[in-house]
């Protein structure tokens, strides 16, 4: 399997193999989209793609393999108590379900618990119903 992409100058297009996750899963290139994206009452797009508000995260100044721990640990359940309280916890979790993040904890949220609410994003449903339904759900489990 191939994916175009930009090279050079005059825009042309090549064609190099995707990256293989497992037998039968392929990874999407990072840094795009996914399909049927809605960002409706969400962060837009030129916010979710500057670098710079993850500098402002709480994960910054904590240990950072917390965040790609196992889930049901420790260190998983402490990042994300640490997400919670987070102020760009929403820009977090919005990047990863936009950009399709396959690993560690975004938002308060590991991998498993975030494919849910990236099939409604794959579906077209508006990104800002996504995230507070997210949000919600991560706070409650946080709480208990």
């Amino acid at each position: 399997m191939t994916t175009a992409h930009r090279t050079g100058t005059g825009g042309q297009r090549r064609q190099r193999p995707r990256a293989k996750a497992s037998d039968g899963i392929w990874r999407r290139e990072y840094g795009q989209a996914v399909p049927g994206l809605n960002p409706t009452g969400g962060p837009s797009m030129i916010a979710l793609s500057r670098p710079g508000w993850k500098t402002t995260g709480l994960c910054v100044s904590a240990t950072g393999d917390a965040w790609f721990s196992e889930h049901g640990t420790g260190k998983a359940q402490r990042a994300a108590q640490i997400c919670a309280s987070c102020p760009i916890r929403d820009l977090c979790l919005a990047a990863a379900l936009v950009f399709g993040e396959e690993f560690g904890i975004w938002g308060g949220l590991p991998p498993a618990q975030r494919r849910p609410f990236e099939g409604r994003v794959r579906a077209g449903e508006p990104l800002g119903m996504i995230l507070a339904d997210a949000l919600e759900t991560t706070t409650s489990e946080v709480a208990a």
